[in-house]
Formats: C-alpha cells, sequence, structure tokens
C-alpha cells in the first residue's frame, strides 16, 4: 500500500472523529456536521509542504429517531492536479452522548477503486467517541475488519486496530480559514492486509487537532520511527 493511501484513510479516520469533539450539550444537534449537505475540505501534504491532493466531506441522509441520529459521510478524494480519485460511503451515528463510527470509513479510498465491482463487506462494528473531551482522557480502543468478496469468492481482508488514544493538551492552530483552541489526540492505527495469502501490515503513529465547533483543524501522520510522512489542514468549510 502506497504512502498517499495510508495518508488517504487516515486523513478520512480523522475527520470522522472530528465528528465527536465539538459540543458539550447532550443532543446531536450539537454536532455541527450532522446536516445534509454540509461539506469539509481538507487539504493534504507530503512531508516537504507539498500540496498532495485534497479529501472532500459531505454530509447527507440524516434521519433522526427516539434512539438518535444517523447520517452518511460521502468522502471523495482527489490528487495533486484536483482530479476524483475515488469516492466512497460510509455512516455514523449518535445517540445524544456518543458518536459511533463505521469501521468501514478506514478502508482506503484508493483501495475501493482498486476493488470497485466488488462485494464489500464490514463486521458490523462501530468505533464509540465521547461527546465531551478533558485533556488527560484516554479513548477507547477499536478493532474492525473489511472484507472484499469477488463472484461470492474471499479476495482479500483488511483488520484495522486504532489504540493508544490519548488527548494530550489543547493547543492555538492557525490555517488559511483562521486560528482554532484545538484538543491535541495521539493515537497509533495499525491496519493488516491479507491478499490472496500474502499479509501486508502497516503502523501508522497520527496527532490530530480539533476545535469546538469546527472539527478536525489539522493532522499529522508519522511512520513507526516517527518520521513525518504528511499532514492536512482544514481549507474551506461550507454549511447549509
Amino acid at each position: 500500500m502506497k504512502s498517499k493511501n495510508l495518508l488517504s484513510v487516515l486523513f478520512t479516520f480523522l475527520f470522522v472523529s472530528a465528528l465527536t469533539m465539538l459540543a458539550k450539550s447532550q443532543t446531536c444537534n450539537a454536532y455541527y456536521s450532522l446536516s445534509n449537505g454540509n461539506e469539509f475540505e481538507m487539504t493534504n501534504y507530503n512531508a516537504k509542504d507539498k500540496v498532495t491532493g485534497k479529501t472532500i466531506n459531505k454530509i447527507s441522509d440524516v434521519t433522526t429517531t427516539t434512539e438518535g441520529t444517523m447520517a452518511k459521510v460521502e468522502t471523495t478524494t482527489k490528487n495533486e492536479k484536483d482530479e476524483v480519485e475515488a469516492t466512497t460511503n460510509s455512516s455514523i451515528k449518535c445517540n445524544g452522548d456518543k458518536m459511533y463510527i463505521e469501521m468501514k470509513s478506514f478502508l482506503p479510498a484508493q483501495s475501493s477503486k482498486q476493488f470497485e465491482g466488488m462485494d464489500i463487506k464490514s463486521d458490523a462494528t462501530w468505533m464509540e467517541l465521547p461527546q465531551n473531551l478533558t485533556v488527560g482522557m484516554t479513548l477507547q480502543d477499536a478493532t474492525g475488519t473489511i472484507s472484499m468478496y469477488s463472484n461470492g469468492t474471499l479476495f482479500s481482508t483488511m483488520k484495522i486496530t486504532v489504540s493508544n488514544r490519548k488527548v494530550e493538551s489543547q493547543e492555538s492552530i492557525t490555517t488559511t480559514a483562521g486560528t482554532y483552541t484545538c484538543y491535541k489526540i495521539t493515537q497509533d492505527m495499525t491496519m493488516e492486509t491479507i491478499t490472496m495469502g500474502i499479509t501486508i501490515p502497516v503502523n501508522i503513529k497520527s496527532v490530530e487537532y480539533h476545535a469546538v465547533g469546527v472539527g478536525s483543524v489539522k493532522t499529522e501522520s508519522y511512520n513507526k520511527d516517527g518520521k513525518l510522512m504528511g499532514y492536512s489542514m482544514l481549507t474551506k468549510v461550507t454549511k447549509l
């Protein structure tokens, strides 16, 4: 799996996880993103500050019942030439004080394009995230398995584990979209892909910066040796 693919799945993961960090009330309406048509654009850079593409997340099909709110997230990945590389869909749900993220959302956009025409199934697990953050808080680990089938035959399996997640501090982050007071969150992510009997493990360390009312402002990803692989910055927010 190429490093660009890794950054794509990481940025998608960071965006979705940011949806839980944005408010202090106990209603799903507090999550800024759970409104039809809202879009959030992150511009991606490599370690040398060169633009490598964009990730645009759009909220749709928002429904609310007595059990909570459900919404879909359409993620469009563009390359450095602003050409669409792939579009994927996942779901999120909220019961008021917690949000649950479908593990299927962690499948890299490029992988989805590669496996186009195949039947993609997840193990129906969700990653649980609290609504309120405090410095020093430890967040729950999460594990999910995604399987790709071709004509009914298992072709590839991806196991994703997110662990060691902690709210480290609050910091001020400035982007072209503004200056924000953010929660700094660190975590590890392991992706183990098994294709035709061949196992490829990938380990990533990441740092996320989230601002109340805005969401993901900046993300950074590092390899297992602690070397910066790339980062993303919030560049555009469209709220309807």
